[in-house]
């Protein structure tokens, strides 16, 4: 069941503790709509306080019925939310519109949290998302850092965001919606082949578990976790390494 697996993920990575103030992002698509109910299923045995955020990007003519949909649905589950547009021009920058629609959540993310003093931000990323962006990074090239791909966990200015639906699959989190009989807004760009991520979804993944490993995305999210804790590992080294050093470094000692 999606729940017990949620609660499996959020224990084995310390996502939550008792009586947390968590910030939910929500599109209105599948992924943040299983997130929020599934929170709110969880709300009253943690203690959580919850409150949805939506930012409109304005990128689609139909997102404002996104907005309506989520507002309904928070209503519906008596859970406050926070819907804001982003600001014209915003998105016209220099850069991928992909990557700047994300920095601008982040904002916003942040900002709400700062009002209702939320310490922790739940995105709804899952174990597909996980095997797509280690995938995608490996093609592009990558480090340890960007093959650790979605971190379960990660600490940004004093926020914890955190993503409790990381290990459970695309097609569980719409069976799970099914039978709850909640029908989520879709995306129409997640099916345009212009975006490399959905190249690899619609054509090199199903390609990869057909004619060479029908586990690959079990593989890419294991290879992800491993360097992870490569990572994480390095990381820590040297911190400590730093601290008996100071902040001069003998390069003969080292």
């Amino acid at each position: 069941m999606l729940i017990d697996k949620l609660k499996k993920t959020i224990r084995k990575f310390g996502l939550l503790k008792q009586n947390d103030r968590v910030i939910v992002g929500i599109s209105g698509g599948p992924d943040s709509v299983a997130l929020i109910l599934s929170l709110r299923g969880i709300a009253k045995e943690f203690n959580l306080t919850l409150h949805a955020c939506h930012l409109d990007h304005m990128l689609r003519k139909d997102s404002a019925g996104d907005a309506a949909f989520v507002r309904k649905l928070c209503e519906k589950l008596s859970v406050p939310v926070t819907i804001e547009q982003i600001p014209a021009g915003a998105l016209s920058q220099k850069g991928c519109v992909e990557e700047l629609a994300r920095s601008w959540r982040l904002k916003f993310f942040f900002k709400i949290a700062k009002e209702i003093k939320a310490g922790k931000i739940a995105l709804g990323h899952n174990f597909d998302d996980q095997a797509e962006t280690v995938l995608m990074r490996l093609l592009r090239g990558s480090g340890l850092s960007g093959l650790s791909g979605i971190l379960p966990k990660r600490t940004i200015d004093k926020f914890t965001i955190i993503r409790p639906l990381l290990e459970i699959r695309r097609s569980e989190i719409e069976k799970f919606l099914r039978r709850k009989k909640i029908i989520p807004r879709i995306d129409k760009s997640n099916f345009e082949d212009i975006y490399l991520r959905n190249r690899l979804r619609h054509y090199l993944l199903p390609l990869l578990e057909k004619k060479f490993n029908r586990n690959i995305k079990e593989t890419l999210c294991n290879t992800g976790r491993l360097a992870a804790d490569d990572y994480d590992y390095l990381i820590k080294t040297a911190m400590t390494c730093c601290k008996k050093l100071g902040k001069k470094i003998s390069i003969k000692k080292f």
